[in-house]
C-alpha cells in the first residue's frame, strides 16, 4: 500500500446489460442470485489456483485481499498486483461471471480493466484505475465486450510472459484481439467452451449437459436478433453472434480434438470476420528470426499498392512467410503481427 492509502492494483469495471429489463421482469430473489454469481465466480477462480493437484503457492493473504463491489448494474473487481498472477486470476474471475450469466440468464456485459491506483474498504472504493477503467468502458468497450485499458495487458504480459501455470489458465484460450479497433478482450466464451469440451472429453456422460448450454446461448441470441427492434440493441446481439461464431471456429482449432458436443453456428453462417482470435495453431510454425519480418512487411506494401490480378494469393502466401518469420515472438507481439496482417487483408479487399 502506497502513503496515500492506494493500493497498486488491477480492476475491471463490468456493466450488466439489459439490467433494468432483468429487474423489472424478474423476482428479488433472481436478482439476489445474478449478483451471487460474481462472488461464486471469484471462489472458483481462487480455489483454481491455488489447487494443490496443479502444485500452486500464488496468494497467501486470506480472502486474496481481491475485492467486489456492486453498484446497481455494475461491478467491480479489484485485485493488488502483489503476484505474477494476479492479472489471471482477475481474468478467469472475469471469464467466469460473464459465462455464467450468458448461460444462466441469457444477460451480456460490457466492461474494461484497468491498472494503477486504487482504495476498497466495504462500501467505499475509488481511485485512478477505477476511473480508467470505467471511462474506458463508457467510451471505447461499445459491445458486449470486456477491453484492456491501452498498455495494461501488454505491460503485464512484458513482466510476465508465461503463465505461471498453464493448466489453470491458458492465455491463448482467454484473451483474443478484436481487430476492428485494435483492443484486446478477455475471451470468455472461448475459454468455456475449451474447458467444457476439457470436461466432456474426460467423461462423456457431461455431453448432454454441454449441449443443452451450447444449444440454449445460441437459440437466445438468435431470438433476440429476429426480435429486437432497437437498433442500437440489436447491433449488440449481432456482434454477440459474431463472437460466438468466431468461438467455434477457432475452438476446433485449439483444441487436439474435434468439439465433444453440439455446437452450432448461429444462423449456420459467420456474417461478421473481424474479430481476430489468437490461436496457437497461428504460430506453431513460426521461425526464430525477427529481423526477417522487416523484409517480408516491405514486401507485402508493394504487394498491396501493385495491381497484381493475384493479390489475394500473393497476401496469403505473405502471411505464411510472416508467421513463420515468428515463433518465439512473447504472446502480444505475435498478436500485434496478427493486427498487422488483418489491416494489410482489409487495405488489399482480401
Amino acid at each position: 500500500m502506497s502513503k496515500n492509502g492506494y493500493t497498486d492494483s488491477y480492476v475491471a469495471f463490468i456493466d450488466i446489460l439489459g439490467f433494468k429489463e432483468f429487474i423489472v421482469k424478474n423476482k428479488f430473489e433472481n436478482a439476489s442470485n445474478l449478483f451471487s454469481t460474481v462472488i461464486k465466480s471469484k471462489d472458483f477462480a481462487l480455489s483454481c489456483f491455488n489447487s494443490p493437484e496443479h502444485n500452486n503457492i500464488v496468494f497467501r493473504q486470506d480472502p486474496y485481499d481481491m475485492t467486489i463491489n456492486v453498484i446497481s448494474d455494475s461491478i467491480v473487481i479489484s485485485i493488488p498486483k502483489t503476484s505474477p498472477i494476479s492479472l489471471d486470476c482477475l481474468l478467469l474471475v472475469s471469464c467466469d461471471f460473464a459465462f455464467q450469466i450468458l448461460k444462466e440468464y441469457n444477460l451480456s456485459c460490457r466492461g474494461a480493466i484497468a491498472e494503477g491506483s486504487y482504495f476498497s474498504d466495504g462500501n467505499i472504493s475509488y481511485g485512478p484505475a477505477l476511473v480508467d477503467a470505467y471511462t474506458m468502458e463508457s467510451n471505447l468497450a461499445v459491445y458486449p465486450r470486456i477491453v484492456f485499458t491501452p498498455n495494461t495487458l501488454e505491460s503485464y504480459l512484458e513482466k510476465h510472459p508465461e503463465a505461471v501455470n498453464s493448466r489453470v489458465l491458458d492465455r491463448e484460450k482467454i484473451i483474443f484481439l478484436d481487430t476492428r479497433d485494435d483492443l484486446f478482450c478477455v475471451d470468455y466464451l472461448k475459454r468455456a467452451m475449451c474447458s467444457i469440451s476439457e470436461d466432456v472429453h474426460k467423461d462423456p456422460s457431461f455431453v448432454n449437459n454441454a449441449n443443452y448450454i451450447f444449444n440454449t446461448i445460441q437459440k437466445n441470441i438468435e431470438e433476440r436478433i429476429y426480435k429486437e427492434t432497437n437498433p442500437h440493441i440489436r447491433e449488440k446481439y449481432l456482434y454477440l453472434a459474431s463472437y460466438y461464431n468466431l468461438t467455434v471456429s477457432s475452438a476446433k482449432e485449439l483444441l487436439p480434438y474435434p468439439i465433444p458436443f453440439e455446437c452450432n453456428l448461429i444462423f449456420e453462417k459467420n456474417e461478421i470476420a473481424s474479430v481476430q482470435h489468437i490461436n496457437r495453431s497461428n504460430y506453431q510454425n513460426y521461425g526464430n528470426n525477427v529481423f526477417n519480418s522487416n523484409n517480408a512487411i516491405h514486401n507485402s506494401q508493394n504487394i498491396a499498392i501493385g495491381k497484381n490480378a493475384k493479390i489475394t494469393n500473393e497476401v496469403d502466401n505473405f502471411e505464411k512467410e510472416v508467421l513463420d518469420a515468428f515463433k518465439n515472438l512473447s504472446f502480444s507481439d505475435k498478436a500485434k503481427v496478427i493486427k498487422f496482417i488483418d489491416k494489410l487483408k482489409n487495405k488489399c479487399h482480401v
